[in-house]
């Protein structure tokens, strides 16, 4: 994928898989914990923020 945009941050050049969650889970996807690390992001949970 050519880039995604969370809440100001910029992200540009990622590999994405596919799959249907939608149906299982009732979301549209997953972004994994090791997309946060490698871009250097938190995740605040208590206030529901991504964070650099």
């Amino acid at each position: 994928m050519s880039g995604i945009k969370i809440e100001e941050f910029q992200l540009n050049n990622f590999t994405i898989q596919l799959g249907d969650v939608r149906e299982m889970h009732g979301f549209d996807g997953i972004i994994g914990s090791d997309f946060f690390l490698a871009n250097k992001l938190n995740i605040d949970f208590e206030n529901m923020e991504v964070r650099k």
